[in-house]
């Protein structure tokens, strides 16, 4: 009897251990797909999963796609970005990955994935404020490690790299605590994460000498590898130069805040040459000159060697929701120590329409907050094509309402997309060209307000990159209109047939949506050659005409008068800007900008100078710079034009080509150099042809040898 008990224990045991063996060996990798990061959460909720399938399920769902970044939105001179991964469609959070990383490290050391798991939860806490409550958790699981190993010591690195936001010194002496035993010991990539450190430590406290003899004894450049080696080698040459003789190193102070007075806490600060503007990396700042605000939301950066830059500030969400970008993108020069603050402003809140709200008729009403001090607000809308989105200015208004009609907004185009070269002979995008005209296409909206000066008070859109994410995304559809034979044409790529048959509809009925898209089909959608412009010889100026009085549309007269402007057809100029005004409730700076040029050139230079001063003290640049040469024209000589660059200054913008940072020093040195070279007869003529009727300043320019500051006024002044 007793051997059959023992025989029944033993079986039971053994099924009981087949069991756990096949629930967390063999079942979890059967049963645990999921379509989406999402539904691997869910399952990790509903506690289905156990023990080593768990593990396993963290680590393939959760801690080795780890694309979190340690700051989600950068607004730079040239736009912002949110980092790569942190608003992919169906990525998880950090905070919703926070419980289960938590799990996986509770459930002891394993070689692998364990220090991307610490370094995950530790960030959780850095991106929600605590990065005391980050540093604590490196120390806590620390001990879990065995002690000098690899993984230990880039745990450690980073608990180093935690201090840099709060301590600095303590920062300094981890890494000083590190026996030289152990650090030629290291990887070179956490050698130069080491070094890294103690080299940014001297920097802040300019101590340059002795930064550059840090690195220069160091192991050869050849060496640093990981996310440290641009930093090192990028402030080693700029420590060289400064060495030689070649630049002198700055410092840029400052203050990130948010309305109301509260810091924006360790956040990061950097600067970027002009000639890199245009390009964008989420981790480049590891390679700039930088600096992390602290609790405060002071920074320091040093060693700044002379030059040109735009700022870039990198931020987490949470740090800056519902908060706007308010400082106009410009470059500035940096010769010496200079301070730069920014202060967020509370977003605008938008009313209508939200929510992909189906417009079915009009008119059409976008409504918002008003902000007190505005002059004027921008209304901007966005085409969403799939593959990405173009944004363009819609209208400009006084009021805080913009009431529109249904074929207003059928007849604005805005930017137009375009596939790369080889792809559709990289012609125009279908939805970008058919735009708001395209009943099944997704558009949004927002609003920026400007005070008097064009100073930017606030936006609709915060720090996000993508106007989507939301409580009332502000996005609509207009489903009115049905599509044409010629749309869906279109739409299918078929542009040879869309154009064929916009062209009969418009010749043979008069429609009006057909001669819109023909004269758009004409202008955007031919076949180019890789690397050329779109080439056609298409006369657009009397379908433009045409298409304007049959629309009697404010904006269409625009087009037209842009349109004769280029081809110097005056009258027709005159009489379209009429029309626009006539049916305008709110003129705007350019339109202002564009009569006061044309009056110049007509000898009305009474009013040109009334329209230019209307349309300085909205800040815009080209209405000053274009003044300033109306007053040396017909004053002939600088005085008169330098107190205008005083009173209503205009800076050089990200991509401007300006040499001077801001007008009014660039008028000095055209001045100094009229009278030091003799370009004073150059200059004049050049002056005769910009306010000439029959004149072509660009053709000028390309058959003269117009040179330094001279060149740059000239150039400046055509935009």
């Amino acid at each position: 009897m007793r051997g059959r008990v023992k025989l029944v224990y033993g079986l039971l045991l053994s099924a009981a251990v087949s069991l756990f063996v096949f629930v967390n060996w063999v079942y979890p990798p059967i049963s645990t797909k999921a379509d989406s990061p999402y539904e691997a959460i869910e399952r990790l909720r509903s506690e289905q999963l156990f023990i080593k399938g768990r593990m396993n399920y963290i680590e393939e769902k959760l801690i080795k796609p780890n694309r979190v970044s340690e700051f989600d939105v950068f607004r730079s001179a040239n736009g912002f970005s949110s980092s790569p991964g942190t608003q992919v469609e169906d990525e998880i959070p950090l905070d919703e990955m926070k419980p289960f990383l938590k799990e996986y490290l509770e459930d002891g050391y394993n070689e692998e994935h364990y220090t991307d798991a610490l370094k995950l939860y530790s960030l959780s806490f850095v991106k929600e404020g605590g990065v005391d409550e980050g540093i604590e958790v490196i120390e806590q699981y620390l001990r879990q490690f065995p002690e000098e190993s690899e993984d230990y010591w880039e745990a450690y690195l980073r608990l180093a790299t935690l201090y840099m936001y709060t301590d600095l010194d303590e920062a300094v002496e981890k890494v000083q605590n590190i026996n030289e035993g152990d650090l030629e010991d290291l990887s070179p990539g956490l050698q130069s994460e080491a070094l890294a450190i103690e080299v940014y430590n001297l920097m802040s406290q300019e101590k340059y000498e002795q930064a550059f003899n840090k690195i220069e004894n160091w192991k050869a450049p050849d060496v640093w590898t990981g996310k440290r080696q641009d930093y090192l080698a990028e402030t080693r040459r700029n420590l060289k130069r400064w060495h030689e003789g070649e630049t002198e190193l700055h410092s840029v102070s400052g203050q990130l805040t948010k309305e109301g007075g509260d810091p924006i806490s360790y956040g990061v600060v950097y600067v970027k040459e002009k000639s890199s503007l245009n390009s964008f990396s989420s981790m480049e700042y590891l390679s700039k000159p930088h600096a992390y605000t602290d609790e405060n939301g002071n920074y320091i950066i040093p060693g700044v060697p002379t030059s040109q830059y735009g700022f870039v500030v990198g931020t987490t969400f949470d740090q800056t929701d519902g908060y706007a970008w308010t400082k106009q993108d410009r470059v500035y020069t940096i010769d010496t120590d200079r301070e730069w603050n920014v202060e967020l402003k509370k977003e605008i809140a938008t009313r209508e329409p939200l929510n992909y709200k189906n417009i079915k008729k009009g008119p059409v009403s976008f409504d918002w907050d008003a902000v007190e001090g505005a002059a004027y607000y921008h209304v901007t809308l966005s085409k969403h094509t799939g593959s990405g989105s173009t944004s363009s200015v819609f209208r400009t208004t006084d009021d805080d309402r913009l009431t529109v009609s249904m074929e207003e907004l059928y007849g604005y185009l805005g930017g137009v997309g375009s596939y790369p070269s080889d792809e559709h002979d990289g012609r125009a995008i279908p939805k970008s060209l058919l735009a708001f005209a395209n009943p099944n296409a997704d558009f949004s909206w927002n609003v920026e307000a400007y005070g008097e000066g064009g100073v930017l008070l606030s936006s609709s859109q915060d720090l996000r990159s993508d106007d989507k994410y939301g409580e009332n995304p502000p996005f609509f559809r207009l489903t009115e209109r049905e599509l044409t034979a010629a749309d869906e044409a279109l739409l299918e790529h078929n542009y040879e047939q869309a154009e064929k048959l916009y062209e009969q509809a418009y010749r043979e009925k008069g429609e009006q949506h057909a001669l819109k898209m023909w004269i758009r089909m004409q202008v955007y959608a031919q076949q180019r050659s890789p690397g050329d412009p779109i080439r056609s010889s298409f006369e657009k100026l009397p379908y433009l005409e045409e298409y304007a009085e049959m629309s009697d549309d404010s904006e269409a007269w625009t087009q037209v008068a842009w349109a004769a402007e280029r081809e110097k057809e005056w009258d027709l100029y005159f009489d379209a800007i009429s029309r626009y005004m006539s049916k305008s409730e709110y003129i705007g700076f350019y339109v202002k900008t564009s009569y006061a040029e044309a009056l110049a050139k007509h000898g009305k230079y009474t009013e040109a100078e009334d329209l230019f001063e209307e349309a300085g003290q909205l800040g815009h640049d080209s209405a000053i710079r274009k003044w300033t040469a109306l007053s040396i024209y017909l004053n002939d000589d600088f005085q008169d034009a330098k107190k205008i660059a005083e009173t209503y200054p205009s800076y050089q913008e990200s991509f401007d080509e300006m040499e001077h940072e801001d007008w009014s020093a660039l008028l000095m040195a055209v001045e100094k150099q009229v009278e030091s070279d003799r370009t004073e007869e150059l200059m004049k003529e050049g002056l005769n042809e910009m306010f000439d009727p029959a004149g072509d300043l660009d053709e000028w320019l390309e058959q003269k040898e117009v040179r330094g500051p001279l060149q740059s006024f000239f150039e400046d002044s055509l935009h």
